[in-house]
């Protein structure tokens, strides 16, 4: 059976690296065991909490989840597109967007999504 080679940095010497991940409560900054993910409103949420915690998240929630129905991902998507008017993204195109961003002298990438705060400035002073 071969064994891999450890990584090497110049000289020689052998590197290894370990990277651990501790979950704090987010509640009372102890130590947590699970994340906890929910949405509520349209949102998705996540929280790590002890397993105490977690429980009576879920025992406070049990009631309402019973009487819910689960949504599908899929079927999320389609209420989405709903929204939008002949199939067409509503707002102003990423392309004005940029040009507005450069012309006011705020950085952004040439391509990709367009951050949220340059967005929210964009349509703050675009308001009709």
């Amino acid at each position: 059976m071969m064994q891999a080679e450890p990584p090497q940095v110049s000289g020689g010497a052998h590197v290894a690296t370990q990277q651990t991940t501790t979950l704090i409560d987010d509640i009372d900054g102890g130590k947590a065991d699970e994340t906890v993910a929910f949405g509520l409103d349209g949102a998705r949420f996540e929280i790590d909490l002890n397993r105490k915690k977690a429980a009576a998240l879920r025992k406070s929630l049990a009631g309402f989840v019973a009487a819910s129905r689960v949504v599908k991902p899929e079927s999320t998507m389609r209420r989405q597109n709903r929204k939008a008017t002949n199939g067409q993204a509503s707002g102003p195109l990423p392309a004005q967007i940029r040009s507005w961003a450069v012309g006011q002298g705020i950085e952004v990438p040439a391509r990709g999504r367009i951050p949220e705060t340059v967005r929210a400035q964009y349509l703050s002073t675009h308001a009709e």
